[in-house]
């Protein structure tokens, strides 16, 4: 994940309502009036089991091409960076002190196949694994590590970490969305930038979302947000389900102040 640039001012959440995929299409893509305090808290069943086994060949399966104006494109065998990423935020630094302590794993595991792309501001993951615990470590993640500081490789660093509250996603379980918040401590503010998660089940199989901002996304005031990450997620769900996504729309930009 992108450590922090020293200036940015970060933009508020986008509307978090989107349309499902064409499969579900008789399903609202947002909980109605009446249910939205029942439906759309989210993580829903967090931690039940399943008795799906994971489909054996799961790079069959995972999202690729342009989708939600991304050109997605798997990850090699041997490319483990972005999927390691997802699971231990600092595998890559020589160094790192953190409090808590142990904040260092996102609770993510057993992570598969994976695929990536960049528009230049922002970068989008999506990767499948056989860890349905995930969810819930990183639920539990989340709590406990709600704020982290502490140095890496000398620097210091600031995390805020934060569940979020998104639709119902048709097709998957035990769904868990956090924002994070990458500050730079001793910074005035709205100085760092923010990275959007989501992860669940479908059957056996988990599946993960993930947007940040690049460095030149910082710089120019641009922003990744919940709104693409769910996107991703909803497309990847629909593609295990055996489902065309729905097209995506050009995504808006919103100006930087």
């Amino acid at each position: 994940m992108p450590k922090p640039v020293s200036t940015f001012v970060a933009t508020s959440l986008v509307a978090l309502a989107l349309g499902l995929s064409a499969c579900s299409s008789t399903t609202p893509a947002t909980p109605s009036s009446s249910s939205a305090d029942s439906q759309a808290l989210l993580p829903q069943d967090v931690g039940s089991t399943t008795s799906s086994a994971p489909d054996p060949d799961l790079a069959s399966k995972l999202l690729t091409g342009e989708v939600a104006g991304f050109s997605l494109e798997q990850l090699g065998a041997n490319v483990k960076g972005p999927l390691t990423e997802l699971e231990t935020l600092y595998h890559d630094s020589e160094e790192y002190q953190l409090d808590p302590a142990e904040c260092d794993a996102t609770g993510i595991e057993q992570l598969v196949v994976g695929s990536q792309a960049s528009t230049g501001h922002e970068i989008a993951t999506v990767a499948l694994g056989t860890g349905t615990s995930s969810p819930q470590q990183h639920q539990q993640y989340a709590k406990k590590c709600a704020r982290v500081d502490g140095t890496v490789n000398g620097e210091p660093i600031l995390l805020d970490v934060q569940i979020q509250q998104i639709p119902v996603i048709k097709g998957a379980t035990d769904v868990v969305a956090t924002v994070t918040n990458h500050g730079i401590p001793y910074s005035e503010g709205d100085a760092g930038h923010n990275s959007y998660l989501i992860t669940g089940n479908v059957g056996g199989v988990n599946v993960v979302a993930y947007t940040t901002t690049t460095y030149e996304g910082n710089a120019a005031g641009k922003e990744a947000s919940m709104e693409t990450t769910m996107k991703l997620f909803k497309a990847q769900v629909a593609k295990l389900k055996g489902c065309r996504p729905a097209p995506s729309r050009p995504r808006e930009r919103f100006p930087g102040p």
